[in-house]
């Protein structure tokens, strides 16, 4: 073999070592880049379900609150819709918190357990209480579950503290019982 040939590989080999390896490194680094950015994505996504369902019984509870303190009824297609919409949100709660710490964190799934409980409860004594004590009992633990989920999300997402997500809480003015009927 020629001194040329020798100098040629000697030359070359280092080279094609050098780029195979940073090829392979970069495919590897890009694909795990790829992965986390997608269940990432699928964090967003989850998260941002679970507080549009919590936001619809917000709304169902706030909508059968102002039929109470209103004295005012609703009509029963009005009824049928507010129930058929808390009970899909409810179900998709659940769910959500079924699934557990699949996809949203151990922390978010204890709170969504905890607010499953409280929209599972019975209407302890209907003879002894009112109807409206139950029902902001069920607000209240709704409306603190958004606020401890959002910011277990917003820790959970990395995401900084004043950063907005693409989710919020339509439901931060009450509406009047005229705009109801």
């Amino acid at each position: 073999m020629s001194e040329f040939v020798k100098g040629m590989l000697v030359a070359l080999i280092p080279s094609l070592v050098v780029s195979v390896a940073t090829a392979f490194l970069t495919v590897r680094l890009s694909l795990r880049q790829f992965h986390s950015q997608r269940w990432w994505e699928l964090k967003v996504e989850a998260y941002s379900g679970i507080m549009e369902q919590l936001s619809h019984v917000d709304y169902c509870l706030n909508d059968w609150l102002a039929q109470e303190y209103g004295g005012f009824t609703f009509t029963a297609e009005k009824k049928n819709q507010l129930s058929e919409r808390y009970a899909k949100a409810e179900a998709d709660i659940l769910t959500a918190s079924t699934r557990g710490s699949y996809i949203i964190s151990e922390d978010s799934a204890k709170i969504l357990a905890e607010v499953s409980r409280a929209l599972k409860e019975d209407w302890p004594h209907p003879q002894e209480s009112p109807l409206f004590d139950h029902l902001e009992g069920e607000q209240i633990a709704v409306r603190k579950a958004i606020e401890r989920l959002r910011a277990e999300a917003k820790r959970d997402l990395k995401v900084h503290e004043g950063a907005q997500l693409k989710w919020h809480m339509p439901f931060s003015k009450r509406r009047s019982p005229q705009s109801l009927r």
